[in-house]
């Protein structure tokens, strides 16, 4: 520690901190988000990596081997390391298991809702069936990469070519 008090291990609880908080702004806004959603709403599943799923587990050991090895001096700094891991691996987990959902007036996925009107081109990324769309929101364009499934990438493209033009 010097001698303002701040210390390394303050640097890393901020750190860890601002990514729960990023996390869970992510799947709150989502949650907020679907009552934006009007007319009939098709669901599709997200695709997640096994690299996703070990990571999650990876911070959940992390934070339970915080919470086990705890030294005498470092008490409060492991537990609040702990706390931090669960809660990222929670945030981290929700956000992994939203659906996409595609609505009569626009597209929920990842937190962020977009209505046709904003949505200028859209594609897919033929090798593994990511959604590419890209928005014009506040006269701010902005490239979105979806993660959907290979299996879904023909009935999500009907859906946007429905609701968006019509056809």
């Amino acid at each position: 520690m010097n001698k303002n008090g701040f210390s390394f291990n303050t640097m890393i609880i901020i750190i860890y901190a601002v990514l729960a908080v990023m996390l869970g702004i992510r799947v709150f806004k989502g949650i907020k988000a679907r009552k934006e959603l009007k007319g009939e709403v098709k669901e599709f599943k997200k695709k997640a990596s096994p690299f996703e799923y070990v990571l999650i587990i990876m911070l959940i050991v992390i934070g339970a081997l915080n919470f086990i090895s705890v030294s005498e001096g470092q008490k409060i700094y492991s537990y609040l390391v702990g706390i931090m891991m669960f809660v990222i691996a929670l945030f981290f987990f929700l956000n992994l298991t939203m659906k996409i959902k595609i609505a009569e007036n626009g597209i929920l996925a990842d937190g962020s809702f977009n209505t046709y009107k904003e949505i200028k081109k859209w594609g897919f990324d033929k090798d593994n069936g990511d959604l590419v769309m890209l928005t014009k929101v506040d006269h701010q364009e902005e490239q979105k990469v979806i993660k959907a499934r290979l299996e879904d990438m023909v009935e999500i493209n009907n859906l946007i070519r429905k609701y968006k033009l019509g056809k």
